[in-house]
């Protein structure tokens, strides 16, 4: 995934190391970093030209993260329904992260949309229904909920098993 520059874990170290690669005039590796990372080749002309100061904002680099993680789906023989939910999870995180600190955390994580999801599964498990049957439902709840879900896993981990089981609930609130 990260194979040639590493993996960054916040827009700081990105920038680091774009900057130091410019210093260097080292042009062809600036564009390898950018595409490595997700962010498109134009980001990178711009910031070798001088347009912008950096090359990624936070949500910049957040969603280069995202498009990493959608290459590794799509690239991976995944689970199908891993794959699905991964598209609608990382769908989703798309949209959120204009929150600053959501998009810091989405770039301190490794995992994303597949932790997210073996999450929900393993929750989905303990609520399966059947005499010791394979039959499961996961559930992941309304968009709200599922939003929800995604920004305690990158924001309040611990707090992400109770996330979860509330989805099994009457009201989603944790009473039956």
């Amino acid at each position: 995934m990260f194979e040639k520059f590493g993996e960054f874990h916040s827009a700081e170290e990105l920038n680091r190391a774009a900057a130091g690669l410019r210093e260097e005039g080292d042009e062809a590796s600036v564009f390898a970093l950018a595409q490595e990372n997700g962010l498109d080749r134009e980001d990178a002309e711009d910031y070798l030209a001088g347009e912008t100061e950096e090359l990624a904002t936070p949500a910049l680099a957040a969603a280069g993260r995202i498009t990493v993680w959608n290459r590794e789906m799509n690239s991976q023989k995944t689970n199908p329904m891993e794959r699905i939910a991964g598209q609608v999870i990382l769908g989703m995180l798309q949209t959120m992260i204009t929150d600053p600190d959501l998009a810091g955390a989405v770039m301190q994580n490794s995992s994303g949309p597949r932790a997210i999801y073996r999450a929900i599964r393993e929750e989905a498990r303990k609520h399966a229904s059947g005499s010791g049957q394979n039959r499961m439902a996961v559930a992941c709840g309304t968009d709200r909920q599922l939003k929800e879900i995604i920004r305690t896993y990158f924001l309040q981990p611990k707090k992400l098993r109770a996330k979860l089981a509330a989805l099994y609930t009457v009201d989603g609130e944790g009473e039956r």
